[in-house]
């Protein structure tokens, strides 16, 4: 099955639900929410909703560790991700 309209929607909705579990604060929330509307414009319609969700999946937590890498704390669990990625 690969996706049509109501999935692109279906994964826009999953990109705030997913925001809510992490306790992603307003602005995180509205940039993860942002970011997956504007990927939908360039949505295979050839994949799959799991492939699809895998590609918007990734790209959230891509945008989670950059708002961990740029926070001024020095805690241990930015010492240990910010090194692996390049923004």
């Amino acid at each position: 099955m690969t996706i049509d309209n109501e999935c692109v929607g279906c994964i826009i909705n999953q990109s705030v639900k997913v925001a809510d579990a992490i306790g992603a604060d307003k602005t995180l929330k509205n940039r993860l929410r942002t970011t997956v509307e504007s990927m939908s414009k360039d949505f295979s319609f050839s994949k799959t909703p799991p492939e699809i969700a895998a590609d918007v999946y990734e790209k959230m937590s891509e945008l989670q560790i950059k708002k961990i890498c740029m926070m001024r704390s020095k805690n241990s669990l930015r010492k240990k991700l910010c090194p692996l990625f390049r923004f």
